[in-house]
This record gives structure tokens, C-alpha cells and sequence, in this order.
């Protein structure tokens, strides 16, 4: 006989405090780093292909696309909607992370009690939004969001429910939507319709599945073949399968350690003891990522040897998060980093709440729970009260707050390019476009070396020498720095160097500024080099 914790309340039970979960998770992200400025290499891409897409300018067509073009229709949207500014950017970011953390209370709460679910959806906001130099928009964002709500939406159709192949055309729909963010994730796709097909109950729900897909995927192909972009599209992903993989493969993990210098750094009190907890703490949320997902499968399969009757009737649809759980994780790959798994990790915070709930004794599940809402806790106040205490600056982006010396860096860009003006930033920070107003002549908001081919540098190089820019913002990668973040790059791919050379033969410098990452150059064109 079931006891009362193994009965999870009716799902309809459950949304209107999932809801509630919802726009207080918004709220309180949108506090932290709604307008929070973080120097980083990828939002720059997002922010400024919605300003094109803005401007009239088609993904693929008129400027170099890495992924699906959804994240940009997004960007496009939120500053259509609420202006061009930072804090409108990070409106889908912030949405995201609310829908996220209300989908992980929601499944949790089919799969577990609703204290725990509670519990479960407070660790996940707590330890997600801790990394906090991944909260800015990025691709992944937006497909780990839909992805999740189509996830929920299959769960439910799984139930027992008169409204199963609508929800089930809800699944198709919105994981369908995820990949058009983020391609790989096509994979949740062909397993989420595998499952459907082996599962007795499921076959039927295939037309409302299929139909979920097409809803989604035919007005976006249409879109792109409309603006001329659905074959540039392809091509893009034929450039991915080519360049991108070999460039950014990294082992499962990678990173996951940051700043690593052996055991007796770690532990170190020699800069004190809240020191120490606070290293311990950055350790423990950077192998999260990684480290929840094997977790997880390694739970699983300890139970599982002992034979899985004694878990409960919900078995088929815990499988159904097992599988969809695989293919996010191997949606990832090559890119295998801990800053990337973390983007795939609420559907393993559901099944870890599930396995420990089902599957441990009391006492070893008030330990754990304790535990882990003493380190969320920890961990939230310390994230935001990092976040919220950076001084505000008014830019031209609206009003931003920074840490003193990315602060110093705004300012400087502001005073010496005007707004509007031709820029060119080399070779990869393409927040700078964002911040500046400035025009890029060229359809590469980056260039990447060791990932670029020479036809890509040199399409670069015709159209800035078509289309010389007044200005140019210059920084050299330190190597370090650059393999760090690209180990795997072939460093006998086109490092730029012409491109540069040129660069450096028709402009010349007008400003240093330095900053802890690298020194800045912005250059100035040379007169005897008119725009053309």
C-alpha cells in the first residue's frame, strides 16, 4: 500500500504555484543581474544580431550565424518591445531561468511531494543562478527553457488525462522550438518521438506529436525561405560540422575546476577563513554541473540492481526524464564544458529529488535535504549580495551596473567612438557593437582563430577593405587565455594575421585602455584610406 508520500497531488494542483514560482524567480533574478554588465565573448553575438534582424538585416543571409536563429528573433523582440538597452536583453535571459525553475518545482512536484518539490525548485534557482558569469543571454538559455517545457508537456501527456495529445502537440511544439535555438537539441526531439512510438500508450499520440513540430518548424522555414536565408542556413550548418566541433571539443568536465593549483591551494587559509568557504563554495557550484548528472545515473543504477518494483507506478514517465535527460546531455557535445552542462541540468535536479525521495531511507534524505538547503541558502545570499551592491553608470545602453573596472572600460569606449559610427572589433567581442551603437561593415560579429577557415578571414577582408571602418577596437588574446578556453584549437588554422597586418598598415592608435583581461587599442582609420 502506497503511503502518503508516495502519492504526488493531481497535476492541476500544481500550476497555479508553479506560476507563483514563476514571477518570483523572475523578480528576484531581474533584481540580480537584470541590468548587471558581464564582460564576456558570447552575448555580444545575440545582442547584436537582434539589432541587425532590427535593422533589417536576415541571420545566415546578411551576417554570420553559429546557431539556430531563435535566440536572435528573441533579442529582436525584446528590444522591439522595451527599447535597445541592456535590461531589455536580458529579458529573455530572465525569463528563462523563471521558466526553468518553475518547470523543475513542477515536475518534481508529479514525482515527489510538494514540501520537496519546493525544495528542489529553490536548490536549482540557488546553485543555477550562483554561477553568475553565465547569467547573460545565450542560446543556450532559451533552448534549455522551451526544452523543459516540452519535456513537461510529454510528462503530462504520459498521465492518464483527457487532454493527452494536446499536451503531447505542446511537446512537440516547444522542443521543436528549442532546437531552432540550439540545432543539437534535436536530439530531445527524435527521442522524445522514439519514446511515443515504443510506448503502447504513446502511439497514438504521434499525429499530435508531429503535428507540434510542424506548428513550430513551417512558419520558421518559412521565414528564413521567404528572406532568402533557409540555404545560407544549411551551408551554416555544414560549417558547423566542419569547423566548429574539432575547434571547441573539450573533455566532459572541462573546467570544472577553475584556477586549479593543487590541493594545498584549496584548502589554503592564507587569505582567511571566509576566504576558503567562499573558494570552496565557487569549487563546489562549478562541479555541479558535471558532477549532478553522473550522480543521478549512478543512483539509478545502484537501485536498479536490486530489481525496479519497488519504486512506484510512475516508473514509465521517470524513464520518459531518464531519456530526455541523455539527449540534453549529449546535445552539448562536443562542447562538454561545466559551463555548458550546466545549462542541461534541471531535469537531473527533478530526478535527484525523485531517486532521493523514492529510493533512500528518512534519515539519509533529511541529510541530504538539510545539506543542500544550507549550501542553496549560503550560496543565494552570497550571489546576491556580490550582484546587487556593483555601482550603476548610464550609458548609452541604458543604466548598467559594473564592476569598477569594466566601468572604466564603458567609459572609454563611450568617449572615443561616437555613436553610430563604422566599427570593427577584432577579434572577438562583439558586446562592444552593443555598447558603442557601432556599425559593423563586415557579416562576422567574431572571428574566431583556430576555428575561421581562410575563406572566412578573407571574406572579412574584402568587406572591411570595401567598406573601411572608421574605427577599429583591437585586442590580443593573451595564449593562455585563448587555450584555455579553446584547448583543442588548431593552431595551424588562419590565426588572422594578415587580416591584422592590414589593419595595423591603414589605422593607427588612438587610445589604450587597459582592463585585467587584456589592454584595448582602438584605432582610428588613416586618412589616405577614404570610406568607400
Amino acid at each position: 500500500m502506497a503511503t502518503p508520500a508516495q502519492e504526488p497531488l493531481p497535476p492541476s494542483r500544481h500550476w497555479p504555484e508553479a506560476a507563483l514560482i514563476f514571477v518570483v524567480a523572475g523578480l528576484l533574478l531581474w533584481l540580480m543581474a537584470g541590468n548587471l554588465f558581464i564582460l564576456g565573448l558570447d552575448e555580444g553575438i545575440y545582442f547584436d544580431g537582434g539589432l541587425r534582424i532590427l535593422h533589417g538585416q536576415v541571420p545566415y543571409r546578411d551576417f554570420f550565424v553559429l546557431t539556430g536563429p531563435g535566440s536572435y528573433w528573441l533579442e529582436a523582440a525584446a528590444f522591439r518591445l522595451f527599447g535597445v538597452t541592456l535590461a531589455a536583453g536580458r529579458v529573455v535571459m530572465v525569463l528563462d531561468v523563471a521558466l526553468l525553475t518553475a518547470v523543475v518545482f513542477w515536475l518534481a512536484a508529479q514525482l515527489t511531494r510538494r514540501n520537496v518539490a519546493l525544495a528542489t525548485a529553490f536548490i536549482f534557482f540557488a546553485f543555477e543562478t550562483g554561477l553568475s558569469f553565465r547569467l547573460y543571454a545565450n542560446h543556450r538559455w532559451d533552448s534549455s527553457a522551451l526544452a523543459m517545457l516540452g519535456v513537461a508537456f510529454a510528462f503530462k501527456a504520459a498521465a492518464p488525462s483527457s487532454h493527452r495529445r494536446l499536451a503531447c502537440l505542446a511537446g512537440g511544439f516547444f522542443v521543436a522550438a528549442a532546437a531552432w535555438c540550439t540545432p543539437p537539441v534535436i536530439l530531445l526531439v527524435v527521442a522524445l518521438g522514439l519514446w511515443l512510438l515504443v510506448s503502447r500508450e504513446g502511439r497514438g499520440m504521434i499525429p499530435a506529436f508531429i503535428l507540434g513540430i510542424c506548428l513550430c518548424s513551417l512558419p520558421a522555414g518559412a521565414v528564413l525561405a521567404y528572406e532568402h536565408a533557409l540555404v545560407p542556413m544549411l551551408h551554416s550548418m555544414t560549417w558547423n560540422l566542419r569547423h566548429y566541433a574539432a575547434a571547441n571539443e573539450v573533455y566532459y568536465g572541462y573546467g570544472a575546476l577553475p584556477g586549479w593549483s593543487g590541493w594545498s591551494t584549496v584548502f589554503s587559509v592564507k587569505h582567511g577563513v571566509k576566504m576558503l568557504l567562499l573558494r570552496l563554495l565557487d569549487y563546489f557550484l562549478a562541479l555541479l554541473p558535471p558532477g549532478l548528472p553522473l550522480l543521478v545515473y549512478l543512483m539509478w543504477l545502484l537501485r536498479t540492481r536490486r530489481g525496479v518494483s519497488k519504486l512506484n507506478p510512475e516508473l514509465p514517465r521517470v524513464l520518459w526524464l531518464l531519456i530526455a535527460s541523455a539527449a540534453l546531455l549529449l546535445s552539448t557535445y562536443p562542447r562538454w564544458s561545466a559551463d555548458e552542462l550546466m545549462f542541461v541540468t534541471p531535469v537531473f535536479y527533478v530526478l535527484a529529488a525523485y531517486l532521493l525521495e523514492r529510493l533512500s531511507t528518512r534519515r539519509w534524505r533529511l541529510a541530504v535535504g538539510a545539506t543542500s538547503l544550507t549550501l542553496a541558502a549560503v550560496t543565494l545570499a552570497v550571489s546576491a549580495s556580490g550582484l546587487t551592491r556593483e555601482p550603476s553608470l548610464r550609458t548609452r545602453v541604458g543604466v548598467v551596473r559594473a564592476v569598477p573596472q569594466d566601468q572604466q572600460l564603458i567609459l572609454a569606449l563611450d568617449r572615443s567612438i561616437p555613436p553610430g559610427a563604422s566599427l570593427f572589433v577584432d577579434p572577438y567581442l562583439p558586446v562592444v557593437y552593443f555598447l558603442t551603437g557601432g556599425v559593423n561593415p563586415t557579416r562576422y560579429d567574431f572571428l574566431q582563430p583556430g576555428m575561421m577557415s581562410a575563406r572566412d578571414e578573407a571574406a572579412a577582408w574584402r568587406e572591411l577593405e570595401r567598406r573601411p571602418p572608421k574605427w577599429v577596437v583591437y585586442f590580443q588574446f593573451p595564449a593562455a587565455t585563448f587555450f584555455a578556453i579553446w584547448p583543442h584549437a588548431n593552431p595551424r588554422q588562419p590565426a588572422l594575421e594578415a587580416l591584422n597586418a592590414w589593419l595595423h598598415r591603414h589605422y593607427h592608435l588612438v587610445k589604450l585602455i587597459d582592463h585585467p583581461v587584456t589592454e584595448f587599442a582602438v584605432l582610428e582609420r588613416n586618412s589616405q584610406l577614404p570610406n568607400r
